[in-house]
């Protein structure tokens, strides 16, 4: 309100710097309030830069031109003063609507995770001891019948009664050579007592030889029935023998041994194959159980947190909503203030002619001994000072 004051009351050869003092409204958010404070600092600078320049120019050019405006200085800085005041008044500020978003705790109950991984560990060591200990069984089954000399004998002696069969064939192919040489023996003897009619002892030896001959070959002789039934019992011996070793070798596939070997104790007598299942089934039921409880409590999180993100989501379009109001109302305000404070600019740049005829004469005397004094210059550097008025 003093500008015009303070410019006529100038020192003319020693001039201080004039204090602008300007006031921005606590009622306008940062934004608006930084906004505010770049347009006074702007429009402060032009001013600095107009004021600077009608001081020279008034020392260079020596004007010497009356007073005769100085009221018209006093007129416009009424106006510069509305101007500014209608700018302080201005309300940019527009509350943001908080709106009510109900708070979602999610909570996540601990699940013991611990037992599962526990009765994993024993199914596991479960199922061990079960495959080793029906195994065990079978093979310790197995092995005992393979050890045992039962069957191994049977056929042994089976051989026995072969060889004895090989032995007694042996035995009378023998004899038959023998008789066949008693006979050849007898014919010879016959043939001479025939010729001669002598040597009758011999003849009738010969005779009683082949007749030895013959009964040994006879007795000697395997029947063949005996043949026959040793035949069958070693072929019997050796089927027997076959058989035990598949139906031993059947008792170590899986199925037969999962399903006919009996798994401990700990399972009351079950087979192996029905205690797998009794096992598998205690690890699932506690599998599903945990896997349930899991489900559950992820199903009431997602829950939760979809209505704190619908919630969110409505908070986030409330508050561009209200930022979007308040900056309509913000720049409608500003553009009010900013039109007439400029106006007025307008207004006083057409006579800043006049103004700065009516200082020439003031600003001449500026000059010491011709030359322009220092605080002149200082003054030419910043003819005023803008400061903020708590």
């Amino acid at each position: 309100s003093d500008l015009s004051a303070n410019i006529l009351n100038i020192n003319y050869q020693n001039p201080q710097p004039i204090k602008l003092e300007y006031k921005i409204s606590n009622k306008l958010n940062k934004a608006s309030h930084d906004g505010t404070q770049d347009r006074v600092f702007e429009t402060y600078k032009k001013f600095n830069d107009k004021l600077a320049y009608a001081y020279v120019n008034a020392i260079l050019d020596e004007v010497e031109l009356g007073q005769y405006n100085v009221s018209a200085i006093f007129n416009n800085d009424g106006s510069n003063l509305a101007a500014a005041r209608k700018l302080a008044s201005g309300n940019y500020n527009a509350d943001f609507k908080m709106p009510n978003m109900p708070e979602q705790n999610v909570k996540y109950n601990n699940q013991d995770t611990r037992r599962l991984a526990e009765n994993g560990k024993s199914y596991a060591a479960d199922l061990n001891a079960l495959y080793k200990e029906a195994y065990a069984k079978n093979y310790d089954t197995i092995r005992d019948e393979l050890l045992s000399p039962t069957l191994s004998n049977a056929i042994h002696d089976k051989l026995n009664l072969v060889e004895g069969d090989i032995d007694a064939a042996v035995n009378y192919i023998n004899n038959v050579n023998r008789y066949k040489e008693a006979v050849a023996k007898y014919k010879e003897e016959v043939d001479k007592y025939l010729a001669t009619g002598t040597n009758r002892a011999d003849l009738d030896a010969a005779r009683t030889k082949v007749d030895d001959a013959e009964r040994i070959v006879t007795d000697s002789a395997p029947s063949s029935s005996d043949i026959a039934n040793h035949k069958t019992d070693l072929v019997n011996a050796v089927r027997n023998y076959q058989g035990t070793m598949g139906d031993l070798s059947s008792k170590l596939s899986p199925e037969t041994m999962t399903r006919n070997s009996n798994a401990g104790v700990s399972s009351s007598g079950a087979t192996y194959e029905k205690a797998i299942k009794y096992r598998m089934d205690d690890f699932l039921q506690i599998l599903n159980s945990t896997t349930e409880q899991l489900n559950k409590v992820q199903n009431e999180n997602v829950s939760k947190l979809t209505a704190a993100y619908s919630e969110n989501s409505k908070f986030t379009m409330n508050t561009v909503k209200v930022m979007n109001e308040t900056n309509a109302k913000n720049h409608a305000a500003l553009d009010a203030s900013v039109n007439a404070f400029n106006r007025t600019a307008e207004a006083n740049s057409l006579d800043t002619k006049t103004r700065l005829k009516a200082f020439s004469e003031i600003l001449s005397n500026a000059k010491v001994e011709g030359r322009v004094s220092s605080d002149v210059i200082k003054f030419l550097i910043q003819p005023t000072m803008l400061v903020e008025k708590k």
